[in-house]
């Protein structure tokens, strides 16, 4: 990216495509300067598009002498720029962001390391079942996402079908994409009718897609080619990313609850996330009751022990984050059925479950 102001041009079509809602795939092989582009990016938008904060994973440094005059890095991140390692801390940023009317992307680096995002993750995971939940709503909190990943068919591997992703940036190999260029210098912008999945191959049609020169080196210089003064992302790894915990329990982050809480007019959102953020599932501090949650009534005779869902559904024993999520998905009025066909569950799972909160909360 440019140190140039964006033209108007430049700036409506960024705009275009990191508005809230959008979902993109950051995809190449290694050593394709994938997190240099990124880091370009997150500065540009830092230094020209006040509208917006970013929050991300990659590890930014900048190089000083101290006193002494020995040379060493310290975390940095301009203002505007946020350092989070977990979905619970972009929820806990969120309220002061949407509060303050501005737009958020969420540059996650090496995502098939993190929680629900992972290649290692099925499609039946509770984690990546609430990160397509969280998918679903990223308009309503004004957050856009770029996924930075070695291959696309990884992320799919999570993702059967996944319609929310907006499309690819992709790296390929040398003189891939265009001949005489390498695999640092172009980038291809693949739109969301530039690419289908066929039989789990790639389908590009170029006549929906660009090139995009980039800077190869910058950002992504070794650290002992940087000057005093200069920022550069930690090439070794980007911090881990995961659900985290909430603040004030310690307990580990229900994505899932988190998004069903904002099912809210927009101007409720920021009141519903600082409820369910100071309300967090479980005890809420050591010693105090566990706070009461209204679970429909399920009659035994109505969930047969045996009986499949339509999708071929098991009788099995859940995770406890399954666990959580079925009292929430009840409380908010889904149908023990719709739950168990989307959890492949058989219904009596689903209520025994049910009924099972019920008993623990003294019902």
């Amino acid at each position: 990216m440019s140190d140039e102001a964006p033209t108007p041009e430049q700036r409506e079509q960024l705009e275009a495509m990191i508005a809230p809602g959008a979902f993109w795939l950051l995809v190449g092989p290694r050593g394709a300067a994938k997190t240099t582009f990124a880091s370009s990016l997150i500065w540009a938008i830092n230094k020209w598009y006040p509208k917006y904060v970013v929050f991300t994973n990659i590890l930014f440094k900048q190089k000083r002498v101290d006193e002494n005059g020995v040379e060493t890095f310290d975390e940095f991140y301009p203002k505007g720029t946020y350092k989070v390692t977990s979905l619970s801390e972009v929820f806990h940023l969120l309220p002061d962001i949407l509060e303050q009317k501005k737009n958020v992307l969420l540059v996650i680096d090496e995502a098939l390391q993190s929680e629900g995002f992972s290649s290692g993750q099925t499609v039946l995971s509770a984690d990546v079942r609430a990160v397509r939940s969280f998918a679903s709503i990223l308009r309503k909190l004004r957050i856009s996402v770029i996924l930075i990943a070695q291959s696309w068919k990884m992320v799919q591997s999570s993702y059967r079908n996944a319609d929310f992703i907006t499309g690819l940036l992709r790296r390929r190999w040398d003189g891939q994409l265009v001949p005489g260029y390498g695999r640092r210098e172009v980038l291809q912008v693949i739109g969301p009718r530039g690419y289908e999945i066929r039989a789990d191959r790639l389908i590009v049609h170029d006549e929906y897609t660009f090139m995009l020169a980039t800077d190869p080196t910058g950002f992504g210089k070794p650290s002992e080619l940087a000057e005093p003064g200069d920022v550069i992302f930690d090439t070794t790894s980007p911090a881990q990313f995961g659900m985290g915990v909430y603040k004030k329990n310690k307990k580990r982050f229900n994505l899932f609850a988190a998004v069903n809480s904002i099912s809210v007019i927009e101007e409720k959102v920021v009141e519903a996330l600082r409820h369910h953020l100071a309300n967090p599932p479980g005890p809420s501090m050591v010693g105090q009751q566990p706070r009461r949650m209204d679970i429909p009534d399920v009659e035994s005779e109505d969930l047969p022990p045996d009986e499949d869902t339509e999708g071929g559904g098991t009788s099995r024993r859940l995770s406890e984050e399954e666990r959580t999520q079925i009292k929430f998905r009840v409380a908010a009025g889904e149908s023990v059925r719709k739950i168990a066909r989307d959890m492949q569950v058989s219904v009596g799972t689903v209520g025994h479950y049910v009924r099972q909160a019920r008993e623990q909360m003294g019902s």
